[in-house]
């Protein structure tokens, strides 16, 4: 169906502190373990350079792929659109400020030997969350209510770092989800459909540079809504 073994799809708001290095880390990684990849970056709307940074990188670069999106910001949407443009048969989804470790990517994908989603998970043993302790309670906790909303046996639903098999897109179909909820949703609706899941675990590395879009206290009321509604209302 594709020529394309890997697509790794970064949504971004304003990350050209990171974008460019990210990029470079990734195209080390993947090509070093003889992976035929694509990034597709879903920029939304960024008002720094990042646009423009991988814009002209995928000039030199064909296998970069940029998305803008003007006039709209949901990393949900973001996503899913992500997906839509990508062409590999396995896909990873990640963050572009680093702390989800590029290196770990070709760990999440070696797990399509077996499992059809591979979940980075902070929460398992080998796992870790560097962030400051209000950050990793909040976040513990949420993920322990979330886990019990939806019968989940995952024990990082929210992490965001997660490998798929284009067949598992495929059959579950539209992302709803607006923000960070989208990792739930894949994985509940994932399990629902049948498909195998696996966790590997990963350290998770605090943000160094550029600024953080996450309020964990707002977000998580958020997250609790869609967990409801995801298990009233799937398929």
């Amino acid at each position: 169906m594709t020529a394309v073994d890997v697509s790794v799809i970064i949504p971004t708001v304003n990350e050209s502190e990171n974008i460019s290095r990210l990029i470079f880390d990734l195209h080390e990684g993947l090509a070093r373990n003889g992976m035929k990849y694509e990034v597709v970056v879903v920029d939304d709307d960024s008002t720094d350079d990042t646009a423009a940074l991988v814009s002209q990188i995928s000039a030199v670069n064909p296998s970069i792929k940029l998305l803008s999106r003007r006039g709209r910001r949901g990393i949900g949407s973001a996503i899913f659109e992500g997906f839509l443009m990508s062409k590999g048969r396995i896909i990873v989804t990640m963050d572009a400020d680093f702390s989800h470790p590029p290196e770990s990517v070709h760990t999440l994908v070696n797990a399509m030997g077996r499992y059809d989603v591979a979940v980075g998970s902070r929460y398992m043993p080998g796992g870790k969350m560097n962030a400051p302790l209000s950050r990793r309670v909040l976040s513990l906790v949420l993920n322990r209510v979330l886990r019990l909303i939806l019968n989940l046996t995952v024990h990082d639903c929210t992490g965001g770092f997660i490998a798929l098999k284009r067949t598992v897109f495929d059959a579950i179909g539209e992302i709803k989800a607006k923000s960070g909820d989208f990792s739930f949703e894949i994985i509940y609706k994932s399990k629902t459909a049948g498909f195998t899941l696996t966790e590997i675990p990963f350290v998770y590395r605090w943000r160094t540079t550029g600024k953080s879009k996450t309020n964990i206290v707002k977000f998580g009321w958020v997250y609790l809504r869609s967990a409801i509604n995801l298990k009233l209302h799937s398929f």
